[in-house]
């Protein structure tokens, strides 16, 4: 009898685990998908008692994402609305981001990057290339099983020059040093051993978001950034950045979040329009030319390139 009541106890557990999983499941199918994030930061103004934004101290940035919630394209416009530049994402098939598109008003396509990935989905290599396509470097790095770097190879095609470097590490896993490499391609060779300095263990990172240049918000911190107001949606769509100790804010950072399916606010939208306006009398591709992008991405099609380089100025 014991025996039939744990089971009937494990049979009743099982099954609220069964009903909590699914309304879990069912609450995550309600969240809208995210089709784009407008943020802006603002200098904080105290009137009264309530803090209120001033004018736009930091780049205005405009993030479009595809059906899986991914980044897609982000455009940067300058606090006075002029445009700094913009970075396409193109993704491989496991979902990691293979390649980077760096374009500006002035120049269109200027700098692009590739990206490979080693068994274990940690970035191994960048080839670094013009908006020709042309390859002027090479990034590859070695990694243990913990994902500690070991190696580190570097070719500039432009100087015809190479280097390396491997870092050694002690029994305990702590790296002691690290030995040099580097010369002119056909006589690349040993330059010595060195201690460990700044940066010699740090692993790949993809250098797009580099070039778009780093914005003042920093992380989402709920305590020094405390969050103001969220939308119905539960994500946030105001918060102070950088508070001090009296609660005094450095920036007010505001995000507009159109979702699949709906609509949003577009009146509330300071320097509502700017966004799309890639250059002076020119716009963004019209909506035909960008459908075109996305089928073509999907496909993997080579000549993804040459919609960007032509369709995309």
């Amino acid at each position: 009898m014991r025996h039939l009541f744990i089971s009937e106890r494990c049979k009743i557990f099982g099954l609220l685990l069964l009903l909590a999983a699914g309304s879990a499941a069912l609450r995550a199918q309600d969240q809208p998908g995210i089709k784009n994030i407008r943020t802006v930061v603002y200098e904080p103004l105290l009137k009264d008692t309530t803090w209120v934004t001033g004018k736009v101290v930091d780049y205005i940035t405009f993030v479009k994402y595809d059906s899986k919630g991914r980044a897609m394209v982000e455009n940067r416009l300058k606090p006075d609305g002029s445009p700094h530049g913009k970075l396409v994402y193109v993704y491989n098939p496991a979902g990691q981001v293979s390649r980077e598109i760096y374009a500006t008003a002035d120049k269109g396509v200027s700098d692009c990057w590739g990206y490979t990935y080693d068994e274990k989905g940690r970035l191994n290599c960048i080839a670094y290339m013009n908006g020709q396509e042309d390859t002027l470097q090479i990034t590859s790095a070695l990694y243990d099983e913990a994902g500690k770097m070991l190696k580190m190879y570097f070719k500039d095609y432009v100087n015809k020059r190479s280097s390396g470097r491997q870092v050694l590490y002690n029994a305990d896993g702590t790296p002691e040093k690290i030995i040099l490499m580097g010369g002119p391609d056909e006589k690349m060779g040993r330059v010595g051993e060195y201690p460990i300095g700044k940066g010699d263990t740090l692993t790949l990172k993809r250098r797009g978001a580099l070039q778009l240049g780093k914005m003042r918000v920093v992380k989402d911190d709920n305590q020094k950034n405390p969050i103001r107001k969220i939308d119905e949606a539960g994500n946030w769509t105001e918060r102070f950045e950088g508070c001090n100790e009296y609660g005094e804010p450095n920036f007010i950072i505001r995000r507009d979040i159109e979702y699949a399916g709906g609509g949003n606010d577009w009146e509330k939208i300071p320097v509502r329009g700017k966004v799309k306006k890639y250059s002076k009398g020119r716009t963004l591709p019209s909506p035909k030319v960008r459908r075109r992008w996305i089928r073509e991405r999907r496909k993997g099609s080579s000549s993804f390139m040459s919609l960007v380089k032509t369709d995309g100025k």
